[in-house]
């Protein structure tokens, strides 16, 4: 049976372009979004769904298995509420870990079961390289992203046994997403810090996705995909 792709977050820039890539080479995608609607075009199942809806989020994963118990779970939904800790108002400190990181474990937890009872899963959480680096202004997003890696671990050793296998890829500054947010005098600098001297191409994450999908001894890992930073 195919591997159906459940990507979280299928109307963002990094996605978008998962999502592309997968089906150009033939796979299954579905995916859920929470604002924009994605382009439909070659999906075998979108849904809106938001990460802090844990009945929405196990319907979605029913809905999948119906279309194959081969599932690999790739998150990438998150959002950033950048300021300095001592000016970070508590509403967005819990946003962005809500998001982020219960987010990622409730979708964890919706798709979790069917795995188990399939005996094959994976999942996919996407971190961030600001945590490791200590980035000034992303306490929440970076403690949030670092949580992830811990998850993964842990449900790593939790699911081995099952045929499941957990991993954080810790992504870099990709040439996508929040990082066209940043301010040109900021990107440069960031830019003059990277040793490959260029921002990531997202294609780099969907070889790493379909790595993923083939390396069953690869589990409770954290991939640094951050052009040598």
């Amino acid at each position: 049976m195919d591997i159906l792709h459940a990507i979280i977050g299928l109307s963002s820039s990094l996605g978008r372009r998962l999502s592309a890539g997968i089906i150009e080479r033939g796979g299954l995608v579905c995916g859920t979004w929470r604002g924009s609607p994605p382009d439909t075009a070659g999906l075998a199942l979108s849904r809106q769904c938001d990460v802090s809806d844990l009945a929405g989020l196990e319907r979605f994963a029913n809905e999948c298995r119906t279309i194959s118990d081969r599932i690999s779970l790739v998150n990438l939904a998150g959002i950033s509420r950048n300021m300095m800790s001592h000016r970070l108002e508590l509403d967005d400190w819990q946003d962005v870990i809500r998001t982020n990181l219960t987010g990622s474990w409730m979708t964890a937890r919706a798709f979790l079961p069917g795995m188990r009872e399939a005996g094959w899963g994976r999942i996919v959480f996407a971190g961030s390289v600001t945590g490791r680096l200590g980035v000034p202004g992303t306490s929440a997003y970076s403690a949030s992203k670092e949580g992830l890696k811990g998850l993964a671990r842990t449900l790593a050793r939790e699911n081995v046994a099952k045929g499941i296998t957990v991993n954080c890829i810790e992504l870099g500054y990709m040439d996508a997403g929040l990082t066209h947010t940043i301010p040109q005098e900021i990107r440069e600098g960031i830019l003059e810090d990277i040793p490959a001297r260029r921002f990531g191409d997202p294609a780099n994450l969907l070889e790493t996705v379909l790595f993923l999908d083939a390396a069953d001894y690869v589990t409770g890992a954290v991939i640094p995909l951050t052009g040598g930073l």
